[in-house]
């Protein structure tokens, strides 16, 4: 079945902390809405949030107080993820138990949680067919395995900006060798 549209995210945390527990603080959050096959950007955005109180990620406490609050980060989250849903889009994230803690920490509820749980497509989970060697690869392994010839640099790993559209060139190529559906 082809999805109207394709929600892609990414989000970064301030490092402080566990994820499960997940006690980090979102820091960054980053998004591109496309039509199917990526033929068309709807919409990017790419934002910090405020409120962390220290940050051992590549991202200065600066730049995080110049962001949004978390409610506002979620409220422009909320605001795509209800047209993904609504329109039985779908959101490609690569970690989806992270995603959706991340979600929680902003303040998501349960019930939009299990709404967008259920309309996520997980990178990682579904590139674990490749073998055991990249059993719940990390983005930078799924990258490399499927963008052979991308040479990817140290600060294209770090930024979520950078994420989401590597996320994005992933997917794609998954999709068109038929690793990802």
């Amino acid at each position: 079945m082809e999805h109207p549209y394709y929600l892609f995210l990414s989000v970064d945390t301030d490092g402080v902390g566990t994820f499960v527990p997940f006690t980090q603080r979102v820091v960054r959050v980053a998004f591109v809405v496309t039509t199917p096959e990526n033929s068309s950007v709807l919409r990017r955005e790419d934002y910090f949030v405020q409120g962390a109180e220290e940050c051992k990620t590549c991202y200065t406490l600066d730049q995080m107080a110049g962001g949004v609050t978390p409610e506002e980060a979620l409220a422009r989250l909320l605001s795509q993820l209800q047209l993904i849903l609504a329109n039985r889009g779908r959101m490609v994230v690569h970690n989806k138990n992270f995603i959706c803690s991340a979600l929680k920490s902003l303040g998501c509820t349960a019930a939009t949680v299990k709404q967008c749980r259920d309309a996520m497509y997980c990178t990682m989970e579904n590139a674990a067919v490749l073998g055991p060697r990249l059993k719940y690869p990390k983005l930078v392994e799924l990258c490399t395995f499927l963008l052979p010839l991308l040479s990817l640099t140290a600060s294209q790993l770090e930024q979520c900006s950078d994420k989401v559209v590597l996320l994005m060139q992933c997917y794609t190529r998954g999709k068109q060798i038929m690793l990802f559906t």
